[in-house]
């Protein structure tokens, strides 16, 4: 208890390395897994790889019954491209349940010092349990496709997502990840139009079997969108709403594609429906949405039509949060439009950029 009460002390103070030695040793000496699972802690916090490598393989040791301790160990083993180590780690487990110990694994990817070799692990470790697992598979598929997205292998990735589709072809979820994959990172660039093509096709055939899958039409119109068939993804949106009329992503989604040119009749009122309609709904907790961009939308299109006092009034609404300071400078500017362009000075001097989109968003 003394060595624990005096490595938190120096861990407290910064001293990390005092701490991360004294609960090694506290651990060592009392066989106390948890001690370990601390000192893997604090040398992660510290970014100290070594020292976290030595305190999860004690860890893993002392508590090897704990899967927790063994992603911890493998990962770490994976972050020191000890790849032969970390599959003799993770075996056992994705023996007893593949897709639980296995999704860990793809999210190590990204982080890896070789990806590629990250990847070929996964797919080491995934091969039996297709073979073994046959109602595992598609979910399988799946983490491999992630996983492949991870180390940047397209091929693979689409190889992957289609065999997960084929296996489960009605599941709306495996649907929307394939066209995900399929579209890529960034599906709007014209470098992407022969996979968004592919991933259009996918979700339109999904939706002439399964028409109700609302989340499937979501996201075929947003792609809809990317490739430029703004009206046809207008109409997809529309149909959406007659199965679902307070539709939140596809109500704004509307109100974003009908703002083409003043007047915005039908952008305005989708954003006051979308504004409605969050109002009515109930929002789970840490997932409410904040209706400031929707009163920012407003005040852009009223400005867009020459309403300068209503633009005003719309920015206004916007309290603290993530859209204060692009509120705030479309109030300046908004301001300065009035010919009030001392105060709309004082606002913009008042204004304190965070990041560096907001120091550009100020410079301009």
């Amino acid at each position: 208890l003394f060595q624990t009460l005096a490595a938190e002390v120096a861990a407290q103070r910064g001293e990390a390395g005092t701490a991360f030695a004294t609960l090694l040793n506290a651990a060592r000496e009392s066989g106390d897994a948890r001690l370990a699972r601390r000192a893997t802690e604090l040398a992660l916090a510290n970014r100290a790889l070594p020292q976290a490598l030595e305190a999860a393989r004690l860890w893993h040791q002392q508590a090897p019954s704990s899967d927790e301790a063994a992603h911890a160990f493998a990962a770490l083993l994976v972050a020191h491209q000890e790849f032969d180590a970390a599959a003799a780690v993770y075996a056992p487990w994705v023996a007893q349940d593949a897709v639980k110990h296995l999704v860990p694994l793809q999210y190590v990817i990204p982080n890896s010092p070789d990806p590629k070799r990250a990847f070929e692990l996964l797919d080491r470790l995934a091969q039996p349990a297709l073979k073994n697992a046959p109602q595992q598979a598609a979910d399988l598929h799946l983490i491999l496709a992630a996983g492949a997205a991870a180390a940047g292998l397209p091929p693979r990735v689409t190889e992957e997502i289609l065999a997960a589709q084929a296996l489960r072809p009605d599941d709306e979820k495996i649907a929307i990840d394939a066209a995900l994959y399929l579209a890529g990172p960034n599906p709007e660039s014209s470098a992407a139009a022969p996979r968004r093509a592919q991933a259009l096709a996918l979700l339109q055939k999904f939706l002439q079997k399964h028409p109700e899958a609302q989340e499937a039409r979501l996201r075929y119109a947003r792609l809809l969108a990317a490739d430029h068939q703004r009206d046809a993804a207008i109409k997809e949106l529309q149909q959406l709403l007659t199965q679902n009329a307070d539709h939140l992503d596809a109500l704004y989604s509307l109100s974003v594609l009908t703002a083409t040119t003043p007047p915005h009749t039908q952008a305005r009122a989708y954003t006051q429906r979308y504004l409605e309609a969050l109002g009515r709904q109930s929002q789970p907790a840490g997932q409410i949405r904040d209706p400031a961009l929707a009163y920012l939308h407003l005040s852009r299109l009223a400005a867009d039509e020459r309403h300068i006092e209503e633009a005003l009034e719309w920015a206004r609404k916007v309290g603290p949060g993530p859209f204060f300071f692009s509120a705030r400078l479309q109030e300046a500017l908004l301001l300065g439009r009035l010919k009030r362009v001392e105060q709309g000075r004082k606002m913009l001097a008042a204004l304190r950029p965070v990041n560096e989109e907001q120091r550009v968003q100020l410079a301009l």
